[in-house]
Parts: C-alpha cells; structure tokens; sequence
C-alpha cells in the first residue's frame, strides 16, 4: 500500500471505530450526559422549534411557534451555543409546526408555520441577517385544522414546496413554490377516514427514484378502541402522489423521523407512541425499494414529538423523545447499536409539558445538544451535550508532521451546503474527498490541486457525484496534502 493511501486508510478507521474506543475508554456502556438546560423565553405555549444558521455566521439558531401567541420567535445564536434574546412576529392563528427552510431564490433560510386555529400555512422570508418581514399565509382548506408541515423539493424544480395535514379534512395538501417563496395550490390526497385521522408527516426519498415521498401518521379512535398507523405516499416525479400501504404501528404515534437509522444507505421511519405495552419508538427499516420490514419496537420511555442526533459520537443516529400530557416535564433519549436497535432510555428534566424539539451542535464542540419547546413554561430549553467521554476528537491529523489541519465545518449540521476550512503549512497539492459512514467515496470536491500556505476553503452542497443529494446522516470529510491527512465529521440533514 502506498505511504498516502496509509494516511487515507488510517484517517478512515481511526473516524469509523469510534465505538470499539468506547469500550476500551469506559465500562463497556457507551452513555452520555446532558448537562442542566439553559432556559430561554419565548411566547405564551409553544409547541414546537427548529434549528438553522438564520443569519450565516455559521452558528445554528432557533425558530419557536409559540401557540397561544400567533407568533414565531427566533433566537439567534451568540456564537457560543448561548442564545440573545427572543425576537418574535406575527403568523397565523395558532402556530402548531415550525420548519426551516430556504424558500425564495436568495440563500438564506426561511420559515415555514403551520396554523392550527387559521387554517393557514404562513411563510416568514429572511432579509438575510436573521430577521424577517411579514409573513405571507395560505389557505390549506376550508374547515381545515392544520398540524404537522414539511418544506421539501417535491416536484424537483430546485425549489421547496409545502406539505400540511389537516385532521379535519383527513388529508394532506401540497402546495408549489412558484420559486419566490409563494405557494400555489397542487392538490390534495385523502389520508384518513371516518374514524380515522392524520397529525403529522415526514418526506424521504423511500424508493429508487429521486423524488421525495411522504409518510403520513394517522390515529383510528373509538370509545372502545384506539390504534395508530402510517401510510406512504408515493411521489410521481411532478410533485403529485399516488397511495401506498398502509402499516399498523402501535397507539398515540405522533411525529415521523425519515432518516438512515441501520447505515445502509436507505430512508427509514421511526415513529415514537405506545406500543405493546409501554411508550416505545416503532422502527420501520427500508428494504431499499421503498418498501418495509415490519415494525420493531424499543423501549424508549416517552411516546412524545422526537428528535435525532450523534448524541453518542459513533456515526449513527439516536433519538430523543419528549414526555408531552399532565405531569411530563423531562425527554428520554436512547443511543442506537448502529444497526437500528436501541439501548435503554435515560432522561433530562427540562420544565413543564416539553413539546417539539430539534438537536444540533449548538455550541460546535462536535457533540449534539437538544432544544425543547416547553409549553407550560413558555420558554426553549437548551441542553448541552458534554464533552466526548472517549477523549476522540473528531479531527484525526495522520501524520505527525501536520502539515494540512482540517476544521470543523460550519454550519455542522447542514442542510443545502457546509463550509470546509483547512490550514496548509505549506504550499501543496491538495486533495479532499467525502465519505459515507461505511467508507464509500461519495464526492471528490478538490483533487490533487495546488494551494499556497495558509487557510482555504472548499464547499460541500451535501451531494454525491452524481448530484443526487445525500440522505440525512453522519459523513467523513478527508483532506490530503504533503505527505498529511486529517478529517472530520460532517452532519447533513436535509
């Protein structure tokens, strides 16, 4: 083997074994500890936040739908993972989902609400430092009663578009970017019946093609019976769909997470509820033509709105789970084996009746924090993920002489692209490569070029080299030059 392909396979395996170091370094037990959340106010009963660099400084900040107020309030980010005070404007009545997402043709996320009490879908664009004007709202349906809402690319102009589901109607409705970030109505497709009801949707690119499809989570009730089911939508490449099955998960799901959740590269579901006979997560794995195994349940202690994130450094997802209802004051989060199974549940106390939440590397110190909505308290809590408990950091030079350092990029995680900064100690070739967590090349983005010393920049648009975007997940960055590699992982969710 050849002196740099040593670097480059070192600099890999070093990245990938995370968890044989785990259990040398501990117990055998791979946990990890939040510390005591931050509290930020926001408005009166939110419901739900997200997470996004709003005003391109490279740090993630927070979008909270506060319910009771008819507002969206953003905290941006100090630079330190602490978070200024909330500044909050006007959406519809009764904000229920907040997503963040570019929706015009500048380059700076926006935000998208759904509106419970006005039937209405709202869209706040951002005057590019992270505040908003006034929000433009859209009708969803007459009698409609809104609740969970996605903003995704779903007939593949380059744009996002707008999908809502409605309880009352028993459907979900899509709405086109006309590519300034107003909606057109498209259509709408039935997604429940006469005792049964929808509540929340995720999209994920399910099959082969590369549309996105949906799933939706609906709920059949009766006086003497209740159950819980999702149902798949499948994308005809115009941003139409055409009904798939249905699958039969437990009782009170509530939000869907489409991520790769066993690393083979495929979209699969996880849905939190009670099954069998305690709060569980009900996984659903891809069998990578859009069709699933059947359903999987783990113990997961909450059966609320979910989250997921590298909580435990070892490039799969885990999850963390709110307790919503009377007396919940606290999430749950369970570390996944890599494969898509779970270890047990551990909680953080976070306040009164947490919500919706988001994680992300808040501070970018390599671990992921969560951000709750606690309704009761009408603030966001922020916990901090501490440090690596390994000791690893993520940046592995191979070669003593570091002659190239790469930094972690930002923002991490990322959506549409990531900065990549690295440091030259000297003038080289350089050659900087992307991997999947398995060690798949997906993206050469500089290749044996010429740089001076000092530091240079690259950008990653989150795309293979066939320029089909990447699924949500933990990625390696690799960079090569004089003789040095160093690496780091990267966060994309979509």
């Amino acid at each position: 083997m050849k002196r740099q392909e040593r670097f480059r396979a070192r600099a890999l395996a070093l990245c990938m074994a995370p968890l044989a170091l785990l259990t040398i370094a501990g117990d055998g037990a791979a946990q990890v500890l939040f510390n005591a959340p931050a509290y930020y106010d926001v408005e009166a009963y939110p419901r739900d936040v997200a997470a996004g660099d709003l005003n391109g400084d490279g740090w993630v900040d927070l979008a909270v739908a506060n319910d009771n107020s008819g507002t969206v309030s953003v905290l941006l980010n100090d630079g330190d993972g602490t978070f200024g005070p909330a500044a909050s404007y006007a959406v519809g009545a009764g904000p229920w989902d907040v997503e963040i997402a570019r929706m015009d043709a500048d380059i700076h996320p926006d935000i998208v609400t759904s509106n419970s009490a006005s039937g209405t879908v709202s869209v706040l664009l951002n005057d590019g430092d992270g505040t908003f004007g006034t929000a433009a709202s859209y009708a969803v349906g007459i009698g409609s009663i809104p609740t969970g809402v996605i903003a995704e690319d779903l007939n593949g102009d380059g744009a996002n578009d707008v999908a809502v589901v409605s309880s009352t109607s028993r459907s979900f409705t899509v709405l086109l970017n006309e590519g300034d970030g107003s909606l057109t109505y498209s259509g709408s497709y039935a997604a429940g019946g006469s005792a049964t009801s929808p509540s929340w949707l995720a999209a994920g690119r399910f099959d082969t093609d590369e549309y996105p499809d949906i799933v939706v989570v609906k709920h059949f009730h009766s006086l003497y019976f209740d159950e819980s089911y999702v149902q798949l939508f499948s994308n005809d490449g115009s941003g139409g769909f055409v009904t798939g099955p249905t699958i039969t998960i437990g009782r009170f799901a509530t939000t869907p997470l489409t991520e790769d959740f066993d690393g083979d590269g495929d979209v699969d579901i996880a849905v939190s509820g009670f099954a069998e006979t305690s709060y569980k997560l009900t996984m659903l794995l891809n069998n990578g033509d859009g069709t699933f195994a059947e359903p999987v349940h783990h113990y997961a202690g909450a059966g609320g709105r979910a989250s997921c994130g590298d909580f435990d450094f070892d490039h799969d997802l885990d999850v963390a789970i709110s307790t919503e209802g009377v007396g919940a004051s606290s999430f749950t989060y369970i570390l996944n084996n890599g494969d898509a199974t779970f270890t047990s549940a551990l909680s953080v106390h976070v306040g009164d009746d947490p919500m919706g939440q988001a994680s992300a590397d808040f501070d970018q110190d390599g671990d992921w924090d969560v951000a709750v909505a606690v309704s009761g308290d009408s603030v966001v809590a922020v916990a901090m993920s501490n440090e690596d408990p390994t000791g690893i950091d993520d940046h592995v030079p191979a070669d003593p002489g570091k002659a190239v350092r790469l930094h972690q990029n930002r923002p991490n995680p990322f959506g549409a692209g990531t900065a990549l900064a690295f440091d030259l100690l000297r003038p080289s070739r350089v050659t900087l490569r992307v991997y999947d967590s398995a060690g798949r090349l997906l993206r050469t983005l500089l290749d044996d070029e010429a740089r001076g010393a000092g530091q240079h920049e690259a950008f990653w648009d989150g795309r293979d080299a066939a320029g089909r975007e990447v699924v949500s997940g933990v990625y390696l960055c690799l960079v090569e030059a004089g003789g040095s590699a160093s690496a780091r992982k990267l966060v994309h969710i979509r």
